[in-house]
């Protein structure tokens, strides 16, 4: 019987597959890393003002490929910078990414 993180790394393999999977590549301060990118939507906090929906490029990537704070990324001829890193414990990472 398979572990969780047996499991998890399958299915982290799996994603990761740029031909089957969700990932595409894109070019790092080290080279070409696989990739998967979501924008999710949050409301930030205006104050007084209406509210506004916005959205945050993510960036996720294996462990192993994990980049740090201030590292940059080029993905469709747009260049992005890491903001913040966020691993989750099953061998992924999660890049706060801004546009440069």
């Amino acid at each position: 019987m398979a572990t969780l993180l047996q499991v998890a790394a399958a299915d982290i393999a799996a994603m990761y597959d740029t031909a089957a999977g969700h990932a595409e590549t894109v070019t790092g301060p080290s080279g070409s890393i696989k990739a998967v990118w979501t924008a999710d939507y949050y409301r930030p906090d205006l104050g007084d003002g209406p509210p506004i929906d916005a959205s945050q490029p993510l960036m996720r990537t294996q462990a192993a490929d994990a980049l740090a704070v201030g590292d940059q990324v080029t993905r469709n001829a747009v260049t992005y910078k890491v903001a913040s890193v966020q691993a989750d414990g099953f061998g992924e990472v999660v890049h706060v990414m801004r546009k440069v």
